[in-house]
Parts: structure tokens; sequence; C-alpha cells
């Protein structure tokens, strides 16, 4: 009872990020989340609703989550989850990161068109967040979670770089786990910090360079 209780906690607080997100008029997510599941009513024709709050809280709940600490994918922001004068830093750093990539790909508003902010992009740019953080905190922060969480738009921006020249007209119509699989890989390849020629490669150095150290850090916030 006491992790379903946790487990209640932390999906009442995606609930209230993810109304956030969809409200903020300087979100990269202003009236793009499907409260509900449902597009609103009076939603233009053209409207930008194009990713459910369902969705968009079952693949955040994984980056604050301590059943994903066994996981290649961290729970990343673990440790702000766990101090809730930080947890407003999460959604912050979010609204940093995707209007990042909003900045730097058109095709952000243009759902009808692109996969980009829609399930399977917006989940595998998720996935992009929890392997970037690892190796930001170990090399770039000195494993300073303070730091760590207020990285800049405008540095995240030059991290990123090398992620608007991935063509996601190859995986459209697609929406299968392994198609999110496979977009993430499309965007480690390309971004020039990850340096990767070869994805299988990348994540081998990876496990052995930054895993070992960010899932005992976050194995120790659970002692505190």
């Amino acid at each position: 009872m006491g992790e379903f209780s946790d487990e209640i906690d932390e999906i009442t607080l995606l609930h209230n990020f993810t109304r956030l997100l969809n409200e903020y008029e300087k979100s990269p997510f202003y009236q793009r989340v499907k409260m509900l599941g449902k597009v609103p009513k009076d939603a233009p024709i053209g409207h930008t609703y194009s990713i459910s709050q369902a969705f968009l809280i079952d693949e955040l709940i994984k980056t604050i989550s301590k059943k994903s600490i066994n996981s290649i994918y961290q729970p990343v922001f673990l440790y702000y989850f766990n101090n809730s004068n930080l947890q407003i830093e999460i959604v912050k750093f979010l609204i940093r990161f995707f209007n990042a990539i909003k900045s730097m790909r058109k095709d952000w508003d243009d759902p009808q068109n692109s996969i980009l902010s829609k399930g399977i992009g917006v989940a595998a740019l998720i996935k992009v967040i929890q392997l970037l953080f690892p190796i930001l905190f170990i090399e770039h922060v000195d494993k300073n979670p303070d730091d760590l969480i207020k990285i800049s738009e405008d540095d995240l921006k030059k991290i990123l770089k090398g992620i608007e020249n991935v063509d996601l007209s190859q995986f459209s119509g697609q929406g299968s786990a392994g198609s999110i699989s496979k977009i993430k890989e499309a965007f480690i390849q390309e971004i020039s910090f990850f340096n990767c020629e070869n994805f299988e490669d990348f994540i081998k150095e990876y496990k052995q360079k930054y895993l070992p150290d960010c899932k005992k850090w976050n194995k120790s916030l659970l002692d505190d």
C-alpha cells in the first residue's frame, strides 16, 4: 500500500505538470495536450492538440519513479521529485528542453504532418533526456544536480545541435514501442553531443561509463 501511495503522488504531480504545460502560453505544449484524452469541443479546425495527457504522464513517470533505477533509462528527475521545493524545476526544465526542440525544428508546430510533437516523437525525446542527463551530470556539472536542472535553453540548443537533421517522415504512420526506440536512435545518432556513429556502440559505452554512477546516485536517494 505504501508503494501504491507513492505512485498516486507521482501521478498527481504529473497531472498538475501536464495541465501547466497545456495552459501556460510560453510552454511548447500550449494547447497541445488532450486532457482526459479529449480534444476540446471548441478547438478550431487544424488545431494542434497532438498528445494525450495519459500518454505524456506514462512517459514522464519513468523519469521520477524509483522503479526505473534498474533500467538503462534512469529516473533522472528523482532527486528533484524527492525534494518538494525543487519539483517545479522539473517542469521548468521540460519547458526549456522542448522549447529548444521547437526552435530548432519547424515541424513541432505541424502535428498534422509530422510525428515530432505526437506521442511517439515526444516519447523518443524523453528517452533522449534520460540518456543526456547522466552524461551531463558526470562530465559537465561535476555531479551537482542543482546546476544540472538549470541548464539554459540556449545551452540546450547547442547540446541538441544536429537533431534538426533527422528525417521523421520515414516513421510516419507508426506507433509502436519499437518505433519510439528507432526514433530515439535516430536522434542520438544525429545529435553531435553524443558523438554516436553506431547506437549499439554508444549504448555499450554508456552502460560502462555513465550508467553505474547514475544508478548508484539514484539508489542513494532512497536511503535519505
